[in-house]
């Protein structure tokens, strides 16, 4: 599930759909915690999930991430304790990063700090309430 960052009065969700930028939502000054969990989990909804694929070529998986208006996006694995591994920015929008594809491991991205789990054909609980990708290569 895609997650927004949250600053005062306003959360952002990264634009995965047309490239157009963030969607944008302020909560007003009098906002309650619920109203704004809310309101916030719509926006989710209507942004939907982030586009990535990976693709495996002889000992190397490669996951790419569409994330327009992104500065920064790393990809955390259990391969390394999920301390992030930056990604690099190959074409307008797209991220990259690769990693060894010869065990399974769980992974999920940060963009701009925030954590980002799209949707996967495998994942996992995590243990703090979300969810994680799997890659397995015997799949």
């Amino acid at each position: 599930m895609n997650h927004g960052v949250i600053k005062g009065n306003d959360i952002t969700y990264p634009d995965l759909g047309d490239g157009t930028g963030f969607l944008s939502l302020n909560l007003g000054g009098g906002m309650t915690t619920r109203r704004a969990m809310f309101l916030g989990l719509a926006a989710v909804v209507l942004v939907g999930c982030a586009a990535h694929r990976y693709t495996v070529k002889n000992e190397t998986v490669t996951f790419s991430l569409r994330m327009p208006g992104a500065e920064h996006v790393a990809i955390c694995s259990s391969l390394d304790g999920f301390r992030p591994r930056a990604a690099v920015q190959t074409s307008r929008g797209v991220w990259e990063a690769a990693f060894s594809a010869n065990t399974a491991f769980a992974y999920f991205y940060l963009v701009d700090d925030a954590v980002i789990v799209p949707d996967c054909t495998l994942s996992e609980d995590d243990g703090f309430g979300a969810r994680n990708c799997i890659f397995d290569p015997q799949l």
